[in-house]
């Protein structure tokens, strides 16, 4: 099941997850805009490797 691979990998459960629902990124051509992040958010983010921009 999905939910156990991301907790075992990430030691993330899909409750916690749900803080990321507010997060969106729109990609025109090569551009590419995500919302504006809280601290939550980003440690959440950082907590599972993911990289938003550069």
């Amino acid at each position: 099941m999905l939910s156990r691979r991301i907790y075992k990998e990430y030691n993330v459960d899909l409750k916690e997850l749900e803080i990321l629902q507010g997060v969106y990124l729109v990609c025109i051509g090569k551009e590419e805009a995500v919302s504006r992040l809280n601290e939550s958010q980003k440690d959440l983010l950082d907590k599972i490797g993911v990289e938003l921009g550069s």
